[in-house]
């Protein structure tokens, strides 16, 4: 494993998977895996299951790609007649029968890992080899569909009425496991036993269970031995540590009431960083309520900035422009609730802000909400705004006593 990893290292993604695919990372900017990567990736890619937990913003998407695409679609056919007839049989719509499944908890980060999906796949094969499943509806476009990403609850919908099968399935990646398999407190939740049990049952008695992929930015020792108990074989990779170490974070204790007052007085002082001014802010609320409010009083005060909202009661066509506008900076001022938290990628994001009212014990939410910026090496800062007549600063020491996690590089085109 070693000298795999000091390969990986020294001949970059061309030591790991086939020139093909290499060729298309590359086209990305990703030219050699990080160390964490060259831990993880080696295992995956020979078949194993692993169960990664790493800093937000290091590359664990690839850590399930490319397994996913290397093995689970290189040698992918179309479906035989035989099975073609059956599934058409058996439903009134067509039968998805994937090779590969990523599960992820937000439709904005099932359309991003279907992106990077898509841009990494033949772009002769992209439209019909990546599909996304984000709905009850079965959608007849999917039905040949090699790797679909899926929301869980439409994962179960589809296996409950018959529209996806996973008699081809060779390999599962749970992207944000924690979230999606795990109670706070302990024990799988209800919901991902029953997708579990029907993904192992739908496989069938004399089936080759697949390959497992896990990953996630936060992993409790109460929830590592949950996920190893069920995926005994998972191979665990580790990366500690968890705040991103190109990350600041600045604690706003304030003892006034008006918390709006003291968000306008503190994106103002932003304003007068330079790097922070050239970047994109996102303010995180605490409930789709709040943050229609919020981002109404920042469109008053600050309408130059264009805020938009994000939350997960807004429809589907509203959250998918808000993403769009900040990503291209057209919005300089995303609010959002904790549906942007987890996996999303904002290159131009330089300024998390918690716009109070978070649970000051919860610790893990502050590292997600935190983790959109200072992604893949970059700095980024997140500004928390404390109330201390409602929470007290002292509730606050787990956050303050947050390891930062080692440095990883990443190579660029520049530097190969």
């Amino acid at each position: 494993m070693m000298a795999l990893i000091r390969l990986a290292r020294r001949r970059g993604f061309r030591s790991l998977v086939g020139p093909a695919l290499a060729s298309r990372l590359e086209s990305l900017d990703c030219i050699a895996p990080n160390a964490m990567q060259s831990r993880a990736l080696p295992l995956g890619l020979a078949g194993e299951d692993v169960l990664l937990s790493a800093q937000t913003g290091s590359g664990k998407t690839l850590c399930f790609l490319l397994p996913l695409l290397e093995r689970g679609l290189a040698s992918a056919g179309s479906r035989s007649a035989a099975s073609s007839s059956a599934a058409a049989s058996s439903s009134s719509a067509p039968v998805a029968e994937p090779r590969a499944l990523v599960v992820v908890p937000t439709r904005e980060l099932a359309s991003q890992v279907a992106g990077v999906a898509s841009a990494l796949v033949d772009p002769s094969r992209a439209a019909r080899a990546v599909g996304s499943v984000t709905g009850p509806a079965a959608d007849p476009a999917l039905a040949d569909a090699e790797l679909l990403v899926c929301l869980p609850d439409a994962l179960r919908a589809r296996l409950r009425d018959g529209t996806l099968s996973t008699a081809r399935l060779r390999a599962v990646a749970f992207d944000e496991a924690d979230a999606l398999l795990c109670e706070p407190f302990g024990g799988l939740t209800p919901e991902a036993s029953e997708l579990l049990d029907a993904l192992e049952a739908s496989a069938g008695p004399s089936a080759a269970p697949p390959q497992v992929l896990l990953t996630t930015a936060t992993l409790s020792d109460a929830h590592a031995e949950l996920l190893l108990d069920r995926f005994p074989a998972a191979r665990r990779v580790s990366h500690t540590g968890e705040l991103v170490p190109t990350l600041k974070s600045v604690f706003h204790y304030h003892r006034g009431a008006d918390r709006d007052r003291e968000l306008l007085r503190l994106l103002s002082r932003a304003e007068l960083d330079p790097w922070l001014a050239e970047g994109t802010t996102l303010v995180f609320t605490r409930s789709a309520a709040e943050a229609d409010r919020v981002c109404a009083v920042l469109a008053a005060a600050r309408p130059e900035c264009s805020p938009a909202v994000l939350h997960g009661e807004a429809d589907p066509g509203r959250r998918a422009e808000a993403l769009r506008a900040f990503a291209s900076a057209e919005c300089r001022l995303l609010v959002a609730t904790d549906v942007a938290a987890r996996g999303l990628d904002f290159p131009r994001l330089r300024h998390v802000v918690m716009a109070g009212g978070h649970d000051p014990a919860d610790v893990s939410t502050y590292v997600h909400c935190a983790g959109r910026t200072a992604r893949r090496g970059q700095r980024g800062r997140v500004s928390f705004l404390i109330h201390t007549g409602e929470d007290g600063s002292f509730r606050h020491q787990g956050h303050h006593a947050l390891r930062p996690a080692a440095k990883l590089e990443f190579v660029s085109r520049d530097e190969s």
